[in-house]
Formats: C-alpha cells, sequence, structure tokens
C-alpha cells in the first residue's frame, strides 16, 4: 500500500547493481547471526543503507507511548541537521498512522510540496529539510515470537491482529524532490525485515537471561552448596545463536 506522488521530480540517475543490495542483506544478516549489539547494527545499518541509496539521511524512529518518537539512529550528510536523539510529539500519529503501519503500510513521498500530504504534515517535514520521505515499519509480534510477513498477509490479517509497530527506518532526501524507484523500496522493507529479526532476538536474549538467572538465584538459595546442574552461565548468552535460544525457550 503506497503513497506515491506524481508531480514533477527529479529521478535517480541509475539504479544501485543489485550485487550491492545483496552484499548489504548478507552483511546485516551476518550482524545478526554474530550477535552484534543492536546498537551498533543500526549503526552501521543506516550508513550502509544511505550510502546505498544516495540519500541525505537515513534514520530509526522508535514508536513510545502517547504520540511521542525519538530517533534513536541517523546517518545524515554533513550540509544537513542531524535528528539523533530528537524527541517528536504527534498527537494524530497513534490515532491515524500508527493502525497503517501496523498493517504495514509503506508511506513514499516524492515531494512533500506536490499537494499529496497535508499541509501541517509537509510543514513538519519541511522543518527538517525534507524534500522526499520513504517510510516503511519495523514490527513485532504482540505474542513475543517474531515471524517473517508477506505484503499479502498483512492486507488480508483480520482487525485485532498480533503486531505492533516498534518502529519507523526512514529514508530521505534533503536536497531535492525525489522519486523512489521499486528497487529503493524493496531494499528498505528488506533491511527493515531484517531489524525485526535483531530486535526479536535481543529481546529474547534478555528473557533467556533474565530467566536462567532468577533460576541460578533460586537454586543458590536452596542449594547454596551445589552447582547448577546444566552450568549454565548468564554471561555467556549473550553470544549464543539465536536458534540455541529458541531451543532452550522450547520454539521449533
Amino acid at each position: 500500500m503506497l503513497q506515491k506522488s506524481t508531480s514533477a521530480i527529479q529521478k535517480p540517475e541509475a539504479t544501485f547493481p543489485k550485487v550491492v543490495t545483496h552484499s548489504l542483506l548478507a552483511t546485516t544478516a551476518l550482524r545478526i547471526r554474530q550477535s552484534v549489539k543492536l546498537e551498533d547494527l543500526f549503526e552501521k545499518t543506516v550508513a550502509q543503507l544511505r550510502q546505498t541509496l544516495n540519500a541525505d539521511r537515513v534514520l530509526i524512529y522508535r514508536i513510545e507511548a502517547d504520540g511521542l518518537g525519538a530517533v534513536i539512529e541517523e546517518s545524515t550528510a554533513k550540509d544537513y541537521q542531524t535528528l539523533k536523539g530528537k524527541t517528536v510529539y504527534d498527537p494524530h500519529f497513534s490515532r491515524y498512522w500508527q493502525p497503517l503501519y501496523e498493517r504495514g503500510r509503506i508511506q513514499s513521498i516524492a515531494d512533500i510540496h506536490s499537494g499529496n500530504i497535508s499541509k501541517c504534515y509537509a510543514k513538519f517535514l519541511d522543518q527538517f529539510q525534507v524534500k522526499a520521505n520513504l517510510v516503511v515499519p519495523i514490527l513485532q509480534n504482540q505474542a513475543g515470537t517474531w515471524e517473517q510477513r508477506s505484503q499479502a498477509e498483512l492486507e488480508n490479517e483480520p482487525e485485532g491482529h498480533s503486531l505492533r509497530l516498534w518502529g519507523l527506518l526512514t529514508v530521505q532526501q534533503c536536497s531535492a524532490p525525489r522519486e523512489w524507484s521499486s528497487s529503493d523500496i524493496d531494499l528498505v522493507d528488506q533491511i527493515a525485515l531484517q531489524m525485526e529479526l535483531a530486535i526479536q532476538q535481543a529481546e529474547l536474549c534478555k528473557t533467556v537471561q533474565k530467566e536462567v538467572a532468577l533460576r541460578q538465584l533460586a537454586e543458590a538459595n536452596l542449594f547454596p552448596s551445589c552447582r547448577m546442574a546444566d552450568g549454565m552461565e548468564v554471561s555467556g548468552l549473550s553470544g549464543m545463536p539465536l536458534m540455541e535460544l529458541y531451543q532452550m525457550k522450547g520454539y521449533r
């Protein structure tokens, strides 16, 4: 479900090679498998994505509560203002925009002044020097189990679905309007999917660490002279492969 501008805009001179796309996706997947910290993964991924797309800004916007959100990571060209750490309040976001993003909406705006978006939203983007905007949701499952999603599945998903909006992966052009190609949109969507997996892996790791710590504490209180039979150490969990964590939790 894409919202596209149809006004006169500048088109990219050339589409980036598929080998570059595959390289970025492979590198991100490798970082996830190696259990890299989310902060490091986000920092390197937005920088590489901005370079690949030749965009002026790429950011990750973390959704909070009651219309609040914050830019937790960003890569921006030197000629434009940085937004990392900035908190944004939008009283209409949770009511109007969040349900759409939770259903997998991708917002593609080629020119914010084309008249295809509200003047209020255009003014909001203009204060950050944005001329063109591409937004892809980062979703998580309410039940806590990660699952790959497809656009068709999201379109047919009934009301009361279990996906929640964790944040937004946003690509912006500040120098001039830009027509976002299908390859641009597909790449950003694929990166968002990989971020979803990384977030789920990090949350699962924290859950397992907490449960093991509680188990160790309980066994230490009950059997102070005994060591844990399985010999697990909390400090060693952060580097465990994702599948081992899932097996420990009983997922198949």
